[in-house]
């Protein structure tokens, strides 16, 4: 199926599409009690008329409430302050926002601490991984969930990261400022659909 809103490919038997949230398109004659009439057309008048569908992303939930006012230049003078120790934390605390606020998305990202001992291990290459899984999670999830567009993605972020060795670390603060934006963005999302 073909979604009819945004042109995206929505799985056979969605009621929505996972890109815009709109009403999947339904046969007209197909009938379950009335509730099932997703799309009707007059095709006298060309009026279009769609059933009630909530975007998924404004249903309410319970839950806790997750910081969305973090703040890069904080967290910047802070580690650089700490000798780096506030930015382990600062980035640990953001790993568990990230996996509160996408919880249904069926993935999880491993704790700060968790990857941090690995990139040592690794020489750095689990490090990178880590930083592409997160941003393509964000940018899948805040798309699919919240119809938020964001620009930068795990492709994105690798790259600016591997770059950050060629501009003094410029580019990898970059990166970091990115991901802190996106996470406090899908935050306040997450932080108003709460009950």
């Amino acid at each position: 199926m073909t979604c009819r809103n945004c042109g995206s490919q929505i799985p056979d038997g969605a009621s929505f599409c996972p890109f815009c949230g709109a009403p999947a398109p339904r046969d007209y004659g197909q009938a379950d009690g009335g509730d099932r009439y997703a799309y009707r057309q007059d095709t006298q008048n060309y009026d279009y008329t769609y059933r009630t569908v909530t975007n998924p992303g404004d249903t309410p939930i319970s839950g806790t409430p997750v910081k969305q006012d973090r703040d890069f230049w904080v967290y910047l003078l802070l580690s650089f302050v700490t000798c780096g120790i506030y930015g382990i934390v600062f980035m640990h605390k953001l790993t568990k926002d990230v996996n509160i606020i996408c919880a249904d998305d069926g993935e999880n990202t491993p704790g700060y601490l968790v990857a941090l001992l690995l990139t040592i291990i690794t020489c750095g290459i689990y490090g990178l991984i880590w930083y592409y899984n997160l941003g393509n999670r964000l940018r899948n999830y805040a798309g699919t969930r919240y119809n938020l567009a964001l620009s930068v993605g795990g492709t994105e972020l690798l790259f600016l990261i591997l770059f950050s060795a060629f501009t003094g670390g410029i580019t990898g603060l970059i990166a970091q400022y990115y991901l802190i934006d996106y996470v406090n963005r899908l935050a306040a999302r997450y932080n108003s659909r709460l009950m």
